[in-house]
């Protein structure tokens, strides 16, 4: 309301830093091999933290304050790409033996995030208005990255060929065996998510009268359940052969719900 955007406006805001991690994640194996992790770990971060700060500092009085969020918002994503993509993979070398409870330590950490955000940000925006939670979370954002960057274990690797790194093995991986109904799935658990979290935000508005801090709480409640069992599962995950048997059990679960 304070930017003047209708439903199809906000949609697409929202939609850009998905789009920014589909563009951005094919490429971010390349960049890493070139530069390394490290170099394109803090360039992702660099990207977030900027991105992150202006979107706060756009005024209500631009006509264009669609297009800049949308630019800002894929700035957001590409960014975010770029981080997680090389801390996963980091840590996946770091702990060969025991990768899945890692990625659900990692899992864990995210949703901790997602869970408090929302609420946080609530409180802020209630507190200080539309800027005050993006200049906050931008500053956290800068100061996880000086121990990330800080503390990067650098272990000897084995020299990489290029034909490892060829633009005809990556695309030979879409003919790995259940690859890419994995894929698929993920594009429609995101979309789900994507159209749920639009039009739930605005059918709390219109039908109970919620205002921010309230509608933020309710958006805490599934990133807190993601964080209490992504660390069990993935410590299961290392100690089963029935891992199809979760996923699907994860499926049919966020299907029903």
């Amino acid at each position: 309301q304070e930017f003047r955007l209708d439903g199809n406006e906000v949609g697409y805001v929202f939609s850009a830093f998905a789009l920014a991690q589909l563009a951005c994640s094919p490429f971010v194996g390349i960049l890493a091999t070139r530069f390394s992790r490290r170099f394109v770990t803090m360039a992702g971060f660099s990207c977030l933290v900027f991105c992150t700060y202006f979107f706060g500092q756009v005024s209500p009085n631009l006509d264009e304050a669609c297009l800049i969020f949308f630019v800002l918002r894929m700035g957001q994503g590409m960014g975010g790409s770029l981080i997680m993509t090389c801390l996963n993979a980091a840590l996946a070398d770091a702990f060969p033996e025991s990768r899945g409870m890692v990625m659900g330590a990692s899992e864990l950490a995210t949703s901790f995030g997602w869970s408090g955000g929302p609420a946080i940000g609530g409180l802020l925006y209630s507190a200080g208005g539309f800027s005050l939670p993006f200049t906050v979370f931008s500053a956290l954002c800068l100061l996880s990255a000086l121990p990330t960057m800080a503390l990067w274990a650098s272990p000897a690797l084995q020299p990489i060929t290029p034909s490892e790194t060829s633009l005809k093995r990556r695309l030979s991986l879409s003919h790995v065996s259940g690859l890419m109904p994995v894929l698929f799935s993920q594009v429609a658990l995101l979309t789900s998510w994507c159209a749920f979290d639009l039009g739930y935000t605005s059918w709390l508005h219109d039908r109970f009268g919620f205002g921010t801090v309230v509608s933020s709480l309710y958006f805490a409640i599934g990133p807190t359940v993601y964080m209490l069992v992504s660390f069990p599962v993935g410590w299961l995950c290392d100690r089963t052969t029935r891992r199809k048997l979760l996923m699907a059990a994860g499926m049919v679960g966020q299907g029903f719900s």
